[in-house]
């Protein structure tokens, strides 16, 4: 499936919270997925989360993020900390082992989604995860 690399982030600490129903369908429908060890694909378009949200508009290739230039940001910033590229695929347990060993600050909110929304849920967790030392 095509992921936006910063969604990564989102699927991992994604706790019920989103823009609508269909989007929560969505998002809880992909975790199963690459839980199941269904494997994504980087891009730095739309992805499968993006058609559920409210916030993605336009018609064929056309279509985008209401707030494109942010979520851009957000991508280039998880590609340069997971050291990925577009088109790269991960598992899940890849990503998450890469989040883990290469992000994980609470600190690196800052870095990687600094005006996001939903960005207090995703730090306060991130502040739970223990300190390995590796970041």
């Amino acid at each position: 499936m095509l992921l936006r690399p910063h969604h990564l982030f989102c699927v991992r600490f994604y706790r019920g919270h989103g823009y609508s129903d269909a989007f929560c369908a969505r998002m809880a429908e992909v975790i199963t997925l690459l839980n199941a060890g269904d494997t994504a694909t980087l891009t730095t378009g739309g992805d499968v989360l993006c058609e559920a949200c409210p916030h993605f508009f336009g018609d064929g290739t056309q279509k985008r993020c209401r707030t494109e230039e942010k979520v851009r940001r957000f991508d280039a910033a998880a590609l340069r900390l997971l050291r990925k590229m577009p088109g790269d695929t991960l598992t899940l347990r890849e990503a998450l082992t890469l989040e883990d060993a290469l992000v994980f600050t609470p600190e690196r909110f800052d870095e990687i989604c600094p005006d996001c929304e939903w960005r207090g849920i995703c730090a306060d967790l991130a502040a739970s995860l223990p300190d390995d030392g590796n970041t």
